[in-house]
Parts: C-alpha cells; sequence; structure tokens
C-alpha cells in the first residue's frame, strides 16, 4: 500500500523579478521518508525549498501539504502547520547564546514554559554538545555545532517536515557524516525529510528516493539503489559542467 504524501508539488514556478529560476516542479514526498533533490550549483535547489518554505512566492502550479492547499500561504503560517528548515549557512543568531536559539525555535507554537523547558531538555539529549554549550554565543561554536544548533532550532517548531538545504556546506567531510547521520535518526523517528545537496555520493545512501534537477527543471527521477541513478547524476553533471570546486563527487 503507498504511503500518503506530507507534500504534493504540481507544475510549480518560481523565481526572482522577471526570472523563472524553477519550472514546472512536481515532486511528492511521502510521509515518513526522505526525498532528495540533487543537482549542480545553480540548478534550482535552493529555490525550489525556498518555495516550498513560502519565502519565494510561487508563480504557478499549487503545493499542498499534509493535505491543505499552502500555495499562496506565508512563511511563518507554513511553520505553524508544520514546515520546519534548515537553511544552507547554518541561519542562527549568532549575537545570541545557545539557549536562547532554541527558545526562538519555539515561536511560532507559542508553546507555555513548561512545554518549551521539556523541548529544550529533549534537544540537549539529542545533542549532549549543546548542553555543554547552552551559555556560550552561538556565533563561538564551531561549523559542526552550529549546524547542529540549526538543527536543533527547526525540531523546536515540532514540524512534520523538515528541509535540509546544502547541510555539507562548509563542513569538514567527518562532520559532513555525522549531519547525516543525524537525518537518518530524524527519519527513524517518523519525521519526513527533503534533503538538498551537491554531494550526491554521501546523501544517496539516506534518502529514499530523489531528483535531479537542472535548469529549472526536474530531468530525471530515482531511488538510491538504482544503477541508473550514478550514471545521470554523472551526465547531469558533466553535461552542463559543473561549478562545484572539487568536480562531481559520485
Amino acid at each position: 500500500m503507498t504511503s500518503p504524501s506530507i507534500l504534493t508539488m504540481t507544475n510549480v514556478s518560481a523565481g526572482y523579478g522577471d526570472v523563472l529560476a524553477v519550472r514546472d516542479i512536481s515532486l511528492e514526498v511521502p510521509v515518513g521518508t526522505a526525498s532528495g533533490i540533487f543537482g549542480r550549483n545553480g540548478a534550482g535547489k535552493s529555490t525550489t525549498m525556498l518555495t516550498i518554505a513560502g519565502i519565494v512566492a510561487c508563480r504557478s502550479g499549487t503545493i499542498v501539504f499534509d493535505g491543505d492547499d499552502i500555495t499562496h500561504l506565508p512563511a511563518h503560517q507554513r511553520v505553524a502547520r508544520g514546515i520546519g528548515c534548515v537553511m544552507e549557512g547554518r541561519r542562527i543568531f549568532r549575537q545570541r547564546s545557545v539557549e536562547e536559539n532554541l527558545l526562538l525555535g519555539t515561536v511560532s507554537r507559542r508553546a507555555r514554559r513548561r512545554q518549551r523547558t521539556s523541548d529544550i531538555d529533549e534537544a540537549y539529549d539529542r545533542f549532549p554538545i549543546l548542553r555543554e554549550k547552552r551559555k556560550e554565543l552561538a556565533g563561538r561554536l564551531s561549523g559542526g555545532q552550529q549546524q547542529m544548533l540549526a538543527i536543533a532550532q527547526a525540531l523546536m517548531s515540532r514540524p512534520k517536515l523538515l528541509l535540509f538545504d546544502e547541510p555539507s556546506a562548509g563542513l569538514a567531510p567527518a562532520i559532513v557524516g555525522d549531519v547525516l547521520a543525524i537525518i537518518d535518526a530524524l527519519k527513524a523517528d517518523g519525521l519526513s525529510i527533503i534533503l538538498v545537496e551537491q554531494l550526491i555520493d554521501r546523501a544517496l545512501p539516506h534518502v529514499d528516493s530523489f531528483a535531479l534537477i537542472d535548469d529549472g527543471r526536474i530531468v530525471y527521477r530515482g531511488a538510491p539503489d538504482d544503477s541508473e541513478s550514478t550514471r545521470m547524476a554523472r551526465n547531469v553533471y558533466l553535461a552542463r559542467g559543473s561549478d562545484h570546486r572539487d568536480g562531481p563527487s559520485i
């Protein structure tokens, strides 16, 4: 039996000013699964995520989340309904303490004090290093610790769907493995996930299905255990000429 979808995008186009960055994107994310969106720099991956989050306006098409049409819903209402975001660049409040960052993550839920305390304790149980650093300014954390804080902050809104945009960016390879392991654990807990990445070889084992995007369009869909996936990924990178500094990592 097919799982119901937590998110369905149908023929979605979006962009900036007069430029369409993504065109006719259709995507379905079954409940409790991790879906990947892969492609080179500038292919339209991040714009797709920002459109799901409501930060970039949908020009055409529809976005349905948890059974409701959210196509024109503002970003803060999408967070309140259950869409969490871990955006590229570890967008935390660097001049606030770790614990203040976590508290700010509860704002959309208007949680009571006892619930906020419980949620923070849960975050510290998941990320023990954050408990040790709870009084430190977030900007003084290492890159890996900042990424953990960004994830923990997003989880404070109790999302049903969590968007990860380039979680490997700027991190050492060993730390990338830790972050991907966190994604596995969250999926095991029943959270639905969309993972945007350039490092296809690292990300493939952590998703249930994926879409390759190029020039703002989905050009291929596959499963991580499909041998055709690697060949298609190479074609997307090499035919267009990837500008990733290490080349296609496949």
